[in-house]
């Protein structure tokens, strides 16, 4: 589980390499920063799914992997509005 997690992240650090932000200090600070948003983003979402009342191991593995998801253009987002300012 930890692994395909592992991966999933590891395949979305490379997806925002192609998004190329300018250069490789907005590549490294873009890195960063979806390792930080992506924690955050995934374990609100165990949280919402938890005080649900969907305890199930699918629901809190679906939930993570959206929080992933979702990580992504947020942290695209961030990385532009600091690049602008």
């Amino acid at each position: 589980m930890e692994k395909a997690l592992f991966e999933i992240s590891h395949t979305i650090c490379m997806l925002l390499v192609l998004l190329k932000p300018k250069g490789p200090r907005m590549t490294r600070l873009a890195m960063a920063l979806f390792s930080m948003i992506a924690t955050i983003l995934a374990s609100v979402g165990v949280v919402v799914v938890l005080v649900a009342g969907y305890g199930t191991l699918l629901s809190i593995v679906t939930a993570a992997i959206v929080g992933l998801g979702l990580a992504v253009p947020v942290t695209w987002y961030v990385v532009n509005e600091i690049d602008n300012h």
